[in-house]
């Protein structure tokens, strides 16, 4: 959500309401998901989709700096870890993008193979 009223919100702006609709719950109540929809279209007409995501906690206690354009990276808790995602280590953060990178892996498998995809690099 980067609109309220109308009005486009700044990342602070974003970040305080969210603090403000999670304060009363508890941290166990306190869990965000984000859903990706991968879609792949080819110019023969196939097209091939995944649905995927992952799913956190926000913490009351923003980890700051942030990203700029992220926000609620500074609230957001690893499931697995039980750390800021802001701290996570490479190899952590490899584990938590891994819901998000096999779904995309099987759907460029399933396009078979695309010249320009399969020089590129990861996949």
């Amino acid at each position: 959500m980067r609109r309220q009223a109308g009005k486009r919100l700044s990342d602070r702006a974003l970040l305080e309401i969210y603090l403000e609709r999670v304060r009363h719950l508890s941290f166990e109540a306190r869990i965000v998901k984000w859903v990706f929809a991968l879609c792949l279209s080819l110019p023969d007409g196939r097209a091939f989709e995944e649905q995927t995501g992952y799913s956190g906690r926000f913490s009351l206690q923003p980890r700051l700096p942030y990203p700029q354009g992220y926000p609620l990276s500074a609230l957001l808790i690893d499931d697995l870890s039980a750390k800021p995602v802001l701290d996570l280590t490479a190899e952590e953060t490899r584990r938590r993008e891994q819901p998000i990178e096999e779904p995309l892996r099987r759907l460029l498998r399933s396009a078979g193979p695309i010249a320009e995809l399969d020089e590129g690099p990861g996949f």
